[in-house]
């Protein structure tokens, strides 16, 4: 996770990191899809934004919430597997090392959508909850 945690601050120059230095969940999560993608994660990477989705759509209070989550989490997946390609910071085999040992991957998803996390945590399901 450490490796993880020092891909994102790097990805970022000095400037942008005290500009950015609070990145939401989605552009975090999107960074690492990125460059998860950019180094052939293939199925694992499936499973994270199988999970990843439902996180964010689960933690929006509103359908403008759940669109603003997409909308940073798929430019973030972009810039991260841009900067991945042509600036890497870290080989693929230690990133894709590090990105499998996630704790995110150790998450349940339930046919309904709630997402168990590892530490016990539920994140229930939005679906067929009205929402303005």
């Amino acid at each position: 996770m450490k490796i993880l945690f020092i891909f994102l601050v790097l990805v970022f120059s000095a400037s942008e990191v005290r500009a950015q230095a609070f990145e939401s969940e989605a552009t975090m999560m999107g960074l690492l899809a990125g460059a998860a993608e950019a180094c052939g994660a293939g199925k694992k990477l499936d499973d994270y934004e199988l999970i990843a989705g439902n996180i964010l759509l689960n933690k929006a209070p509103t359908i403008e919430a759940q669109k603003k989550a997409v909308f940073e989490y798929s430019l973030a997946k972009i810039k991260g597997g841009k900067r991945q390609k042509n600036f890497p910071i870290i080989s693929c085999e230690d990133f894709l090392e590090a990105f499998a040992r996630q704790d995110i991957f150790m998450a349940t998803v339930y046919q309904d959508g709630t997402v168990k996390l590892a530490d016990g945590t539920i994140i229930p399901s939005n679906k067929g909850k009205p929402q303005p």
